[in-house]
């Protein structure tokens, strides 16, 4: 029986070594933190939308379409609801989003860590990877605990996105040491701060809104959805969907705009002769 280590126990993490482990090899989760699931907690604003219905490619910012297309295929769509469905999760349903009806993240860490515990998978808490290197086929695996040995390497880190939860960037180290190469590292899913100090005269506002991103004054994209504004700038769904393009455009000095429609359901012609 091949053991195989799990660096990460965020939603990645927990999903991949409850799948290995149906597989019947040996699991252990190497986690820095003392709970697993930190940045699961905060997803949503704490309720966790976990799924999405609309995952038409053209809402993907990618290169590799065509290697997108055969992962995100009508089988893998239902293998994923099934999956929380069997973990016991009962969805709340808006606007495509799925959440669990509880409105709590913390149903969606829960399930995930008890069933990796129902299948007696190793989670090793506070214990940080430092270095990682490959010997005889296998990865030594050095932590603050100690060396590790595996025969497959599972990294589930997470990104840069927030390192007071962990994801400092440490995966992108460890995978260029083993020879992979990475993709420039850009913010997504991110709040977008925007060129104007009289946002604070009105942050907190939270409203339904429409978006429409133009780069180089040609428009590029269009989202709708929940709008927060905020001392800095934008946040809310319809904002992280555009901060991806946003970051992308800004890393090529391209000029970013956005137009607020704070009416998205009246028509153009009604707004004008109001």
């Amino acid at each position: 029986m091949s053991k195989v280590v799990v660096v990460g126990a965020g939603a990645s993490g927990l999903v991949a070594a409850i799948y290995t482990r149906q597989t019947g090899q040996e699991v252990v989760i190497l986690e820095r933190n003392n709970i697993c699931g930190k940045k699961i907690l905060m997803t949503g604003n704490g309720k966790c939308n976990y799924f999405n219905e609309n995952l038409d490619l053209c809402n993907y910012n990618s290169s590799h379409l065509s290697i997108l297309k055969e992962i995100i295929s009508p089988e893998n769509k239902k293998e994923i609801l099934s999956f929380f469905d069997k973990l016991g999760i009962v969805p709340k349903i808006k606007t495509s989003y799925y959440y669990p009806s509880s409105g709590q993240a913390t149903s969606i860490r829960n399930a995930l860590l008890l069933q990796a515990n129902l299948l007696n998978v190793e989670i090793k808490y506070n214990t940080l990877v430092t270095d990682i290197k490959i010997n005889d086929s296998c990865f030594n695996i050095y932590t603050t605990n100690g060396i590790i040995i595996s025969d497959k390497l599972i990294l589930a880190t997470g990104s840069k996105a927030y390192p007071k939860t962990g994801s400092d960037g440490i995966g992108y180290e460890i995978s260029k040491k083993l020879g992979h190469s990475i993709v420039e590292v850009l913010p997504a899913l991110t709040k977008i701060y925007v060129d104007d100090k009289d946002f604070k005269l009105i942050s907190g506002v939270r409203i339904d809104a429409s978006l429409s991103l133009f780069e180089d004054n040609k428009l590029l994209k269009q989202e709708q959805g929940e709008l927060q504004l905020t001392d800095l700038g934008i946040s809310g769904i319809c904002s992280f969907n555009l901060s991806s393009l946003v970051s992308r455009g800004l890393s090529k000095n391209k000029e970013e705009i956005i137009v607020i429609d704070f009416l998205p359901m009246l028509d153009l012609k009604m707004k004008m002769s109001g």
